[in-house]
């Protein structure tokens, strides 16, 4: 027991190690992601800005700034200005010595701006486009976005001037958690936020904003290492405390119990001297002369194995299936596009061409061949975005009948019989997606048989399912590669893509059935399909 605490304390010392890394990296991620989308929420809040007051000027509100006694016309214009974020927004009219004569708010009236230092800020701009001035953390920090008013002969009748506090931004930018969130110009320089004690180790993620009104900003998002453990840390400690107290309770126990069980352990010992012992990682059952205790433990461990292989084997079949498929869901989406391009612009150059000119037949061909492309896309979108069936009552013979009429002019034209055998199937399953299943295993088959042969269609109900057995007089499949047929884009023959069998089998799958096939060189090839039977059959 001692030994088995110390073990749990090496392991959970190099675990911790190897989970402190992967916790800081996947913090540090999310710290981008989380600086990323503030960047991306303020520049779309200082943007909607300085487009508004950009384009408030050009109201016949803001003209009264030129009257002495301005109206409350244009009060009543930047009260709207102000109120069209739900904010604290503040919106001035001010002439062009400074002086406050319209505002959103009536305690600005008269107040001059000289006072405050935006007037240099507000006459840097020249010509008529609107800018951004950065206030610094003080008395009243935010940003200032400024557009001139022009008079009717281009003289400057004083600014349209927008105030958004950065407290007001910050609840835009980040409404949930504002902690270790700042912003700073372009050069480094901090404009709100607190920056990090220098004795703390924190994580940093900045994200810089593209140039708005003559200011360029850049958000910075910190936390602190030791936040980003404490998962961790809380889990160690609770883990080495369970440790112990495993430790306390077990012992006492665990003497008691192999005191009443040594006799039976001696005599299991005595038994196992009888157990056959073989070289190799395959697990053996014990001799029928071992004494049930040690057969029962030999066959679980026996089938706990299998069982581990089967599901490792299927787990890593899954995982490859789902890579395949986000490539193949990449490259159809890539392929689509340009492919339609190439069809189209060959169906034009077509109707131009004249008959059984070179024209023609080239045309021809690139239209066969941007087909063929097409129905390739198609079965990578089918494989890498398979949708659930959408079960309802269906007759599996009903299915293969429809796919037998479709498919029995190409049968005849390469001079193969297709011959059935069809008795009521009920399931539940999803007609379409059946239908592809029958299709794709028949045009295998008819791939596959030779001039002269046959194609044997079997389906009904046998041992309480529902079977549906197709069967060739083809060459048959090389033993070697029968395993490697269900796997993505691997194919036997030219011309496919690889992609029918795997298909066929996720469908088959998903309806709670299974698919199996069976060949012999030169002596053909069986798939067989099984599915459950409707149970109001």
């Amino acid at each position: 027991m001692l030994f088995v605490l110390l073990a749990t304390i090496g392991v959970l010392g190099v675990e911790y190690v190897r989970g402190r890394d992967t916790l800081l990296r996947e913090a540090q991620n999310q710290l981008q992601a989380r600086d990323r989308l503030a960047a991306d929420r303020l520049e779309r809040a200082l943007g909607d800005r300085l487009r508004l007051v950009e384009a408030w000027p050009g109201l016949g509100a803001a003209q009264d700034i030129a009257v002495d006694d301005v109206d409350k016309r244009l009060a009543a214009s930047l009260s709207q200005l102000a109120g069209s974020f739900q904010g604290s927004d503040l919106a001035l009219a001010v002439d062009p010595h400074g002086r406050v004569v319209a505002s959103s708010d009536a305690g600005w009236i008269g107040r001059t701006t000289n006072g405050n230092g935006w007037l240099p800020l507000l006459r840097q701009g020249i010509g008529p486009a609107a800018r951004l001035h950065v206030l610094r953390q003080g008395t009243d920090p935010g940003v200032l976005a400024a557009s001139p008013v022009f008079g009717p002969r281009g003289d400057r009748l004083g600014w349209i001037v927008l105030i958004t506090p950065w407290s007001e931004l910050l609840n835009e930018v980040a409404p949930d958690d504002r902690r270790g969130l700042s912003v700073r110009t372009a050069d480094g320089q901090l404009v709100i936020g607190n920056a990090p004690d220098p004795g703390t180790r924190v994580l940093t993620a900045r994200e810089t904003m593209r140039e708005l009104g003559g200011i360029r900003l850049q958000t910075e998002a910190t936390e602190p290492i030791s936040r980003a453990l404490e998962p961790l840390r809380t889990s160690s400690v609770q883990l080495f405390v369970l440790a112990l107290v495993f430790l306390a309770v077990a012992l006492p126990a665990v003497m008691l119990y192999a005191r009443s069980t040594t006799r039976e352990l001696r005599r299991l010992t005595e038994a196992a001297r009888d157990v056959r012992h073989e070289q190799g990682s395959d697990f053996h059952q014990v001799s029928d002369a071992a004494p049930r205790e040690v057969r029962v433990l030999s066959g679980a461990l026996e089938t706990m194995l299998s069982r581990l292989e089967a599901s490792r084997h299927e787990l890593a079949r899954q995982e490859s299936l789902a890579a395949m498929g986000m490539m193949a869901a990449a490259l159809a989406h890539e392929i689509r596009t340009p492919l339609s391009i190439v069809r189209g612009s060959a169906e034009m150059l077509g109707r131009k061409a004249a008959a059984g000119s070179r024209e023609e037949e080239l045309t021809t061909f690139i239209l066969g061949e941007t087909g063929r492309l097409s129905r390739l896309v198609n079965d990578l979108l089918s494989f890498a975005r398979p949708r659930d069936p959408e079960r309802e009552p269906v007759d599996l013979a009903d299915v293969v009948d429809d796919v037998v009429s479709a498919i029995g002019g190409e049968y005849e034209t390469n001079g193969v019989m297709l011959e059935t055998e069809l008795t009521p199937a009920p399931v539940r399953g999803d007609a379409d997606q059946l239908h592809q299943v029958v299709l794709n295993l028949l045009a295998n088959a008819g791939k596959a048989s030779p001039v002269d042969s046959r194609v044997r269609v079997r389906c009904g109900v046998t041992d309480g399912s529902v079977v549906l057995e197709i069967r060739d007089q083809g060459s048959g499949i090389p033993p070697e590669q029968l395993a490697e047929v269900w796997t993505p884009f691997f194919t036997t023959g030219g011309g496919g893509t690889g992609l029918g069998l795997p298909i066929v089998r996720r469908i088959v799958e998903a309806h709670g059935g299974a698919v199996t096939l069976e060949s012999e060189p030169d002596e053909g090839t069986t798939a067989t399909v099984r599915l459950p039977i409707r149970s109001d059959a």
